[in-house]
């Protein structure tokens, strides 16, 4: 071994045994001052410790290897020394009522020292009271104390002593202007030495100042107990600036002036010469009716103290299982608290047993999982629920299942009424077909019978003479008939205006829309879903989710994406203005998202646009007449550019519906284009199905910070029609999760949900367990695996239900993963998701499901 090596093991040695040794010393004397520096000294020993060598050394003598200092109660009550001078926000009225109900008097000797009535910078009695206090907390403003005051306060400090600093202590002894008086001194710099931050000046103050919890510090002690994860601040709001290395700041404040929003941190700490800083910009009078400034203030004192800040005891725990946090380090713990809407701890079962007071509720889940709330990022739960209310929805995989259900809903309709056979895309369906009119047929002649796929409409013989269509003569505009061998008419294109007035879409009322989709979140929760992107809808929608809202009847949280179809600056310009919303406006219950375009068409319908013609194969199975069709295309991508960067430029996050490798390669392009004047990055486009990506489509969209939504249920249940109909090589790209994986792509899988209730079976299947199954496995519905090189691993696959689906909606730091400061939306299991065997992902049932810290389903 170096020489120099040895010789910092043997210090490194002498330093523990030395402070460890004192330690001991310390506590049968009761010197809880230096026990607190002694145990910040420990800490710092044991981290820079080399663990192999010097572990292995010290366990080799029995019995002096040291247990590492904790914060402890003292032996005796810590006196705490009140510093109290300045004239704007009643300190010392708010402070005593504070210490008076707040700090317990057994723990706690507070001695309060104010400025001389004669002589507001003299504070009688402070060099006494600082020669044996354990803590300093300040309230001062722009006084200049007598030298040999001041000089004790640098004393106090300058030995480690803890400080706790509120609002105008960033300034507590400087001048404006001039010189101090005779004797007396000034220290200009006191927030930089000793707070760690440099006052600037305050912003001007009429609605005060909103503060919120800062999520990465939401697990520090002084936020323990702090339900209020954001609340308004009376006072203005202080500009600090230059904040020292070591510094961990735990809320900020925001105020917004002449339409420009400012943050600012307005608490910190700060470990400056061994001793613990806190400072807070707040502590105006009116921060006191505030419970959750009086918490961070009453474990401030406790933290500074360097005692235990006691963790006020949680509305539930759990306790005894395996919570799959996904975290930025996919930690895996025991257990967790709740208090309010919030996680408070997450940890082994011993930490998360503190929070166990008289009134908690303790869930023991024997070693169940749990895992954050399931977001499905592509629904339309509105159009699921008015389609329940028409006609509840059947899945059908063959003609005959199709003559089936017509034969079953013609006993239930009256005779002569239209049967619109639920969607059933020929991608699905066995026969890979339309059924002919005669299959139709010999299912009804009783009813006229519509039956719809890849964009045309064939009837049974009553339907098309309903229509007028079954003989000969012009037919109306826009309509195009394709007849078979003997001239009959066999599919319909087109004719939307015909069949409005054939059969009218009903219309339901918003009471009836509400209860169905009460209904409908409903069975979103039975699977594990806490929040959704409804990714189609307008203002209408919107008014519909708030009403749900503030009835207290939301169960899922919902993020909306506002679908238009806008070419130009000036339509994006209009449109925003008739949504008349901010830019993510709402709450956690209800949010503004994206604006969404539709660029391209889709794979069930034969007009996705791809890099390639759909040649004879395609057009036959599609009914198209031109080999060398590519698929639908709605925009240039001169036009994309335009709606792009006026979105970005007002604000607005967007997204677009773009399902063919050629559509995205355009959007992409445009993407690229309008970030010369409104940069994409940090924008995170939403890349919406996004089929095929590749390698270099995958690496594009990550350089543009763009996010995916895409379906594996589409794999799933279409893979086998794509490979036949494509090509395997088409199969092995569809949907394909790996590739945007590598390319350092957030993907968030989803369903696309849009009708049907039953999880399993409906129009686009929204279990969340089968969707994990599918990326973890590749498998479809018959068990075949196109591109095995797609696959995800299981945490890969939970996170893009859960972090990188939040993140996609500029919600990882609310939602997403459990850490404390998060939002209580999560899942217990009825099986463990990490150590099932493959098979039975699918079947994963949750047992509770919990949003905002309620049961919504159990």
């Amino acid at each position: 071994m170096a020489g120099g090596g040895m010789v910092y093991i043997v210090s490194t040695l002498v330093q523990f045994y030395a402070v460890n040794l004192l330690a001991v010393y310390c506590r049968l004397t009761n010197l809880g001052g230096i026990m607190r520096l002694l145990s910040l000294a420990t800490e710092t020993t044991v981290k820079y410790l080399p663990a192999p060598g010097v572990m292995l050394l010290l366990l080799a003598v029995p019995g002096t290897l040291p247990v590492p200092l904790e914060a402890e109660e003292p032996g005796h009550p810590v006196r705490v020394v009140f510093l109290i001078g300045e004239d704007e926000y009643e300190s010392s009225v708010t402070l005593p009522d504070f210490a008076a109900a707040e700090l317990e008097e057994s723990l706690f000797e507070v001695t309060y020292i104010h400025e001389a009535p004669e002589d507001p910078h003299r504070f009688p009695g402070l060099v006494e009271a600082l020669e044996d206090a354990d803590l300093l907390l300040m309230s001062v403003r722009r006084r200049t104390p007598p030298a040999d005051q001041l000089e004790a306060v640098r004393q106090y400090l300058g030995g480690g002593g803890g400080l706790v600093a509120l609002r105008t202590s960033s300034h507590a002894f400087g001048m404006r202007r001039g010189e101090p008086p005779e004797g007396h001194a000034t220290w200009d710099n006191f927030d930089e030495e000793v707070l760690g931050g440099r006052y600037e000046m305050h912003y001007g103050n009429r609605d005060g100042t909103r503060t919120r919890v800062v999520s990465s510090a939401a697990g520090h002690p002084i936020l323990s107990g702090i339900e209020e994860r954001e609340f308004v601040s009376p006072s203005w709001l202080y500009r600090s600036r230059d904040l020292a290395p070591g510094t961990r700041v735990l809320m900020e404040g925001m105020v917004v002036q002449n339409g420009e929003t400012f943050t600012e941190p307005v608490a910190w700490t700060f470990i400056d010469r061994g001793g613990r800083i806190f400072y807070t910009s707040m502590g105006h009078d009116g921060d006191f009716q505030q419970a959750g400034f009086r918490r961070m203030l009453h474990n401030a004192i406790h933290w500074a103290a360097g005692i235990p800040v006691p963790p006020a005891p949680a509305d539930r725990v759990f306790l005894g299982g395996e919570v799959l946090t996904v975290d930025a380090g996919d930690r895996v713990a025991q257990g967790l608290a709740i208090r309010g809407q919030f996680v408070v701890a997450v940890g082994s079962d011993e930490e998360i047993a503190r929070f166990v007071g008289p009134d908690t509720v303790v869930t023991r889940l024997r070693g169940k999982t749990v895992i954050p709330g399931l977001i499905e990022t592509h629904c339309h739960a509105i159009r699921v629920a008015r389609e329940e209310l028409t006609q509840p929805y059947v899945s059908l995989d063959s003609v005959g299942d199709v003559q089936a259900w017509i034969r079953r809903r013609a006993q239930e309709v009256p005779e002569g009424e239209w049967l619109v056979v639920p969607r059933t895309d020929i991608t699905r369906i066995r026969e890979r077909r339309h059924p002919s009119v005669a299959e139709l047929d010999a299912a009804s002649a009783t009813h006229p019978v519509i039956f719809t796929a890849a964009r045309k409409h064939t009837f049974n013989t009553l339907g098309w003479e309903r229509l007028g269509l079954m003989g000969g003569g012009d037919l109306p505009r826009g309509i195009e008939l394709l007849r078979d061998g003997e001239g009959n008419p066999r599919l319909m294109a087109g004719g939307a205006d015909l069949l409005r007035r054939e059969m009218p879409a009903p219309s339901y009322s918003d009471e009836e829309t509400i209860d169905s989709l009460r209904k409908v979140f409903r069975r979103y929760n039975e699977v594990g879903i806490t929040a959704i992107f409804e990714r189609a809808t307008n203002r209408e929608g919107w008014r519909l989710y708030e009403t749900l809202r503030d009835r207290g009847d939301l169960t899922v949280r919902a993020n909306l994406t506002f679908r238009e179809q806008m070419r130009t600056a000036g339509q994006v310009h209009r449109f925003v203005n008739e949504l008349d919303l901010a830019p993510r406006a709402g709450d956690d219950w209800v949010r503004a998202g994206p604006l969404k375009i539709t660029v391209d068409g889709g794979i069930h319908w034969g007009n996705t646009y791809l890099s390639e013609p759909c040649g004879e194969r395609r057009a036959r199975f599609y009914a198209l007449e031109d080999p060398g069709y590519r698929g639908a295309i709605n925009y240039t991508v001169e036009e994309m550019t335009a709606v792009f960067g006026e979105a970005h430029r007002l604000g607005w996050q967007i997204s677009a519906h773009v399902t063919g490798d050629a559509g995205l390669e355009r959007v992409l392009d445009a993407l690229e284009a309008s970030s010369a004047t409104a940069p994409v990055p940090g924008r995170r486009f939403n890349l919406i199905h996004a089929y095929f990506p590749s390698p270099e489509l995958a690496r594009r969209a990550g350089d543009l910070g763009a996010g995916v939504d895409t379906q594996t249920y589409l794999y799933y249940k279409d893979s086998d029609a794509i490979a036949e109909v494509y090509g395997q090589p088409w199969a092995e790209r569809f949907i394909g999760l790996r590739e945007w994986a590598d390319g350092g792509v957030p993907v968030a899988i989803n369903a696309d949900h849009m009708i049907g209730l039953d999880p399993d079976r409906a129009m686009n299947a929204f279990n969340p367990f089968l969707a994990l199954y599918i990326a973890v496995t590749r498998k479809n519905d018959h068990g075949r695996v196109y591109g095995e090189h797609q696959k995800l691993s299981r945490m890969e696959a939970l996170r893009a239900v859960t972090a990188s689906a939040a993140w996609l909606s500029f919600d990882e730091a609310h939602m997403g993963s459990l850490e404390p400061g998060k939002l209580a939306d999560l899942v217990v299991l009825d099986r463990r998701y990490l150590e099932c065997p493959e098979e039975e992902i699918r079947r994963i049932r949750p047992l509770l499901t919990m949003v905002g810290g309620e049961v919504v389903f159990e």
